[in-house]
C-alpha cells in the first residue's frame, strides 16, 4: 500500500507514487493517521477508500491470431461460417464502463458481400444476395475489425479464411454438341470416342 501512494506530512494531500494499474488493482483503503505537535501527541485516525477509476488502454485480443472456416457453397442465407471470439483487459468483472464492449464488422476482402457478422455476438454468416459458388472463387479472406466502445475507441484486426466447399451441383457436359462419323460395314468393337467434362 505504501508503495503506491504517499501523504504529505503538513498539507494532508494524498498522491500516487507509483502509477495506477486498474487492470491489477482496482481500488485501496488506506489508514491515514494526524496527530499534533504537543509534547505528548493526540492523533486520530481515519481510513480512505481510493476507487481506480477506468482507462480505456488496451486493445480488443481476438482469442485465435486467424480464423479458419467451411462453408458448402450454394449455403442458404445465414449459415454460420464461424464465431470470432475476442477479450479486452479492460473487460473485467469490475469494470462497468462502455469500454469493454467490444462491436464487431467486416473491415475488407469481402467485397461482393457474401458474408456478414453480428455486431455484438461475433457470428460470421452467410448473406442471402449470392451464393457461395466454389467454381468461381474457392475461397475468401476476409479482415474483421474489433473496437471496443472507449473514447477515442481503440481497435484490432483478424483475418478469416473461409474455403468454399464443393457440391455436385454440375451434370457432365459433352465439349461436342453433335458428333458425326461414318461406320464402315461389318465394322465391331469401338466405333468413337467422346469427351465431357464435369465442373462439379
Amino acid at each position: 500500500l505504501n508503495e503506491c501512494s504517499h501523504r504529505s506530512s503538513l498539507s494532508g494531500i494524498i498522491r500516487t507514487a507509483v502509477p495506477l494499474d486498474r487492470e491489477v488493482e482496482n481500488r485501496y483503503w488506506l489508514t491515514i493517521q494526524a496527530e499534533d505537535s504537543a509534547s505528548v501527541p493526540l492523533y486520530s485516525i481515519v481510513h480512505v477508500f481510493v476507487r481506480v477509476l477506468d482507462k480505456n488502454d488496451h486493445l480488443p485480443l481476438p482469442s485465435k491470431p486467424i480464423y479458419f472456416a467451411e462453408v458448402l457453397e450454394n449455403s442458404p442465407e445465414d449459415t454460420v461460417a464461424v464465431k470470432v471470439e475476442a477479450m479486452d483487459k479492460d473487460d473485467l468483472p469490475s469494470t462497468s464502463g462502455e469500454d469493454s464492449k467490444l462491436q464487431f464488422r467486416i473491415a475488407s476482402g469481402d467485397p461482393q458481400s457474401f458474408f456478414s457478422i453480428d455486431p455484438k455476438t461475433g457470428y460470421m454468416t452467410t448473406r442471402g444476395r449470392r451464393r457461395l459458388d466454389r467454381e468461381t472463387q474457392r475461397e475468401h479472406q476476409v479482415q474483421i475489425e474489433i473496437c471496443d466502445q472507449g473514447t477515442p475507441p481503440l481497435c484490432a484486426t483478424v483475418p478469416v479464411i473461409v474455403t468454399v466447399r464443393d457440391v455436385n451441383d454440375n451434370p457432365p457436359v459433352f465439349r461436342q454438341q453433335i458428333y458425326n462419323f461414318n461406320i464402315p460395314a461389318q465394322k465391331t468393337g469401338n466405333l468413337c470416342r467422346s469427351h465431357f467434362c464435369d465442373a462439379a
